[in-house]
């Protein structure tokens, strides 16, 4: 999640400041800087495809709001109220073996939006695309990338064949309720999406049907 006010730390002099508040695990990341706010759920020290415990787009959507009153709060008692957003983002990125524990996977297996062509080395592609959330009539837009690659897991040294999935959806906004109710929207279209996106094959995989 992220948002973007007029002047969230403003210290006055210099480069402007970037402050990192991470948890303790470090699965959770809370920037800030002069113009720039983002909370930031991240998966940790796990080979891709192993389980891990994700804590769901609410839990993660209530610590954001909390952090964000906890500031509006000590902008008041400093005399610097916490300016308002100006545009707002939801993030995600999708890390997706295409090799599991039962089998190859081949891209087409995963994809509703590709076809299989002749097998030959895909490392490097991908495709990306802008469309609009639903019947949106304002300045919401998506962004959706797929990339195929490669990443090392951390408790080996075999490289793992991975097909990233990301969204990028972003709006103008003017406040920071409206921000939260985009976010809201946001992961809304989110799911659709990635849904559709993805075979029957690889939801029954995954345990989704």
């Amino acid at each position: 999640m992220i948002g973007g006010p007029n002047a969230a730390l403003d210290e006055g002099v210099g480069v402007p400041p970037r402050w990192w508040f991470i948890c303790e695990d470090r699965s959770e990341l809370l920037q800030l800087q002069e113009r720039f706010w983002s909370w930031n759920w991240r998966r940790q020290d796990s080979a891709p495809g192993s389980p891990v415990a994700y804590p769901g787009f609410d839990a993660i959507k209530a610590k954001a709001q909390a952090s964000i009153d906890e500031l509006k709060n000590h902008g008041e008692l400093i005399g610097k109220p916490f300016p308002n957003p100006g545009v707002c983002e939801l993030l995600y990125d999708n890390v997706i073996p295409l090799s599991p524990d039962n089998g190859s996977f081949r891209l087409a297996d995963l994809l509703t939006e590709y076809t299989a062509c002749p097998p030959k080395t895909k490392a490097g592609w991908q495709m990306a695309w802008h469309e609009p959330l639903g019947d949106a009539t304002g300045p919401e837009v998506a962004r959706i990338l797929i990339v195929l690659g490669g990443m090392v897991s951390p408790d080996a040294t075999d490289v793992v064949q991975i097909a990233k999935m990301a969204f990028n959806v972003g709006s103008l906004v003017s406040s920071w309720d409206e921000a939260f109710d985009f976010y809201e929207k946001a992961h809304r279209f989110v799911r659709k999406r990635f849904l559709e996106l993805t075979t029957d094959k690889a939801h029954t995989m995954w345990g989704m049907t």
